[in-house]
């Protein structure tokens, strides 16, 4: 039998088919679709669902229209088969944090992918630190005792370009995509290449220099696992010694629900 499993966020829609017996991921089976769905974006959507003849879907959303997106083509394509939206309480992580129900379901299902991935690599046990860089950067802590401690939270890439675009009157917004800037440029000989330059190590150097503010205050030294759109693009400028893994959220959806599987069968 086959799952879909979504991976619903602010700027994408990713989906990818697995197996029900492992849930193992594909990274070059993820599809991504943009912030709206488009008549061809449907399309793609919809050849992707019915391709798979899946007997369930499982949904990680901090997006809510994008979620009604999503659920209208699943009720058109599958009005018999069910689709779980997850929420935190699916999520085996004692956490520490104000308010759980307003924790974004995202950090959480990251978190426990990473804290498995700790655990598959080494028996020891260790802090993790979650790094996954998309719209919003988020990079948490989940203690030696696999208590998630919470995080931070600052500006993605993107918004950055689009904040510094909207708020000033003359810099440009910038087009060049990111992805293609020069990680060996330390400044810009114009104002788009200064932009991307400087976004570029804002984002490098917040990472890093926030790991090292929280790795300080640790008794271990932590594993460091990233992940995310923006990371790919400077990873060049991170330390080696991190573990940088693809769609971490989804492997936290597909970890929870091999969980809720296992759990029905039993």
């Amino acid at each position: 039998m086959t799952a879909i499993l979504a991976d619903i966020g602010n700027s994408s829609i990713k989906l990818v088919a697995v197996d029900r017996e492992s849930y193992a991921i594909e990274s070059d089976a993820v599809s991504r679709f943009g912030m709206t769905l488009s008549d061809d974006a449907i399309e793609g959507f919809q050849e992707v669902l019915s391709e798979t003849q899946p007997s369930g879907c499982f949904v990680s959303s901090v997006n809510g229209s994008h979620l009604q997106d999503f659920q209208n083509q699943w009720q058109t394509l599958f009005p018999d088969t069910d689709c779980r939206l997850l929420t935190q309480s699916d999520v085996d992580l004692i956490s520490n944090v104000q308010s759980r129900q307003q924790l974004g379901i995202d950090r959480l299902l990251a978190a426990k992918a990473a804290v498995l991935i700790n655990r598959h690599r080494s028996n020891e046990s260790k802090p993790v630190i979650v790094i996954d860089a998309g719209t919003a950067v988020t990079i948490d802590l989940v203690d030696s005792e696999d208590v998630f401690q919470g995080g931070v939270i600052f500006p993605g890439a993107e918004t950055s370009f689009r904040s510094l675009h909207r708020s000033t009157g003359n810099l440009p917004d910038v087009k060049v995509p990111w992805i293609d800037v020069n990680l060996e440029q330390a400044i810009g000989d114009s104002t788009e290449s200064a932009i991307l330059a400087g976004v570029v190590s804002a984002q490098a150097f917040s990472i890093r220099g926030i790991v090292d503010r929280i790795s300080s205050k640790l008794d271990n030294n932590p594993f460091v696992v990233a992940s995310g759109g923006g990371i790919a693009v400077i990873r060049q400028l991170l330390p080696n010694d991190w573990h940088y893994v693809d769609h971490l959220v989804l492997q936290g959806v597909a970890s929870v629900a091999r969980s809720l599987d296992h759990g029905s069968k039993s």
